[in-house]
């Protein structure tokens, strides 16, 4: 796509996310649908169009550089509301306006995620699958727990028994 038919899928009166800001420039064209960021085949080679509109504006981008927004609107491409950054410097921007969903997690929630992050990795770096790691699990929890399983059982058993 060349420069002419990148303006032609750019909205410039778009929402006004804040005042500071203005109106944000929106992309019509194509869409990540999970993420939201418009895409494009720019010089034979697929990119987001917020970093082809940095390229346009301000010249190349640093390597392993991000190009972040300001007003956090992923279809936006006003070079006003893009800054560069690292991935740290995103992170940290996420962070202080509260966006993400790290910051909305409970403490069973965060533990069930570090739960889930340990299951990958064991069946990534020790060659198991789900069933054999389960099996290991299962042996760990009842050997941990045996005692308690088999009183709630017994209670059970006996409770069914009075009925």
């Amino acid at each position: 796509m060349n420069e002419e038919g990148f303006w032609k899928r750019v909205n410039k009166n778009g929402p006004i996310i804040t005042t500071e800001l203005g109106p944000c420039w929106i992309w019509t064209g194509s869409k990540n649908k999970k993420s939201g960021y418009g895409n494009g085949r720019f010089n034979g080679e697929w990119d987001y169009v917020h970093r082809f509109s940095w390229k346009l504006h301000y010249g190349s981008i640093p390597e392993r550089m991000l190009v972040c927004h300001k007003c956090d609107n992923p279809p936006c491409i006003r070079p006003d509301h893009l800054f560069l950054g690292n991935p740290l410097i995103n992170a940290e921007d996420r962070d202080k306006k509260l966006r993400g969903r790290r910051k909305y997690f409970t403490k069973e929630e965060q533990r069930e995620a570090n739960k889930n992050k340990c299951r990958r990795y064991y069946y990534k770096h020790h060659n198991k699958n789900r069933n054999e790691y389960m099996k290991a699990y299962m042996k760990q929890f009842y050997k941990k727990h045996r005692q308690e399983m088999i009183g709630k059982s017994l209670k059970r058993y006996y409770d069914k028994k009075q009925k």
